[in-house]
C-alpha cells in the first residue's frame, strides 16, 4: 500500500490534494473530495487528541487549584502548557477570595463571659494593631480540603495563622496556635504580675 501525504486544498475548498510520500514534489498528485464523511472523521480525531492532550479533566484541574496548587504545578502534573490551565484559575481564585471574606466576617465562639463573638476579620485586624502589624498589608488565602472543609490562612509580618471554615454549617475554629493566640479572648490573656508589695517596717 503506498503511502500519500496531504500537499494542499482545492481552491474551492471541495477536494485535499495528496502526493506520494516518498516520491519527487512534482511527481504525481491525487485529490480526495471532502464530504461529510472526512469531515467527522477529521472533528473525530481533534476530539481524541484533546482528551489525550491532558492528563487531568478539567474538574481535576479545577479541584486542584482549589486545594491551593499553582497553575504552573497543575500544567505539569497535567502534562499541559500553564496557559490551558490559566482559563480555569480566573472563577478559582474569584471563590478562593470569596471563602476569604465569608470567614472573615463570620462569627468566633462566645467569650467564657457570655460576650457574644465578634467577626474574625475585626478580632484579628484589632490583634495586628496593637502588635504593630499592619492589617492592610496582611494577606489572607483559603484552600479547600478533601473533606469538603476550608482552611483559611493569614500571613503578616510577624506571623503566619489558620482557620478552618465550614461553609455548611457557617462555623470559624483555630486551627493552630497562631490562629488561636491571636483570636483568644482578652478575658483569658495572661495578666502581668503585680508589682512586689513594700517591705514592711517594724516600728
Amino acid at each position: 500500500m503506498r503511502e500519500l501525504r496531504a500537499v494542499a486544498l482545492s481552491e474551492d475548498g471541495g477536494y485535499l490534494v495528496l502526493a506520494d510520500a516518498g516520491g519527487r514534489t512534482d511527481g504525481e498528485q491525487f485529490r480526495v473530495p471532502v464530504d461529510d464523511r472526512l469531515r467527522a472523521a477529521l472533528r473525530g480525531m481533534r476530539r481524541s487528541e484533546v482528551r489525550t492532550e491532558s492528563a487531568l479533566t478539567p474538574r481535576e484541574i479545577q479541584a486542584r487549584l482549589r486545594a491551593g496548587e499553582t497553575a504552573a504545578e497543575v500544567a505539569r502534573a497535567a502534562g499541559i502548557p500553564v496557559e490551558r490551565v490559566e482559563r480555569y484559575e480566573g472563577p478559582v481564585l474569584a471563590e478562593r477570595a470569596r471563602v476569604v471574606q465569608e470567614a472573615r466576617a463570620a462569627l468566633l465562639p462566645k467569650d467564657p463571659g457570655g460576650v457574644p463573638g465578634r467577626p474574625l476579620g475585626e478580632v484579628v485586624d484589632a490583634r495586628l494593631i496593637v502588635a504593630q502589624d499592619n492589617p492592610a498589608a496582611a494577606q489572607w488565602d483559603a484552600w479547600r480540603r478533601v473533606d469538603g472543609i476550608w482552611l483559611v490562612q493569614l500571613t503578616s509580618d510577624s506571623r503566619c495563622a489558620r482557620w478552618t471554615w465550614d461553609p455548611v454549617v457557617r462555623r470559624v475554629r483555630p486551627h493552630d496556635d497562631a490562629a488561636r493566640a491571636l483570636v483568644a479572648p482578652e478575658s483569658t490573656e495572661q495578666a502581668p504580675p503585680p508589682p512586689p508589695a513594700p517591705p514592711h517596717r517594724f516600728r
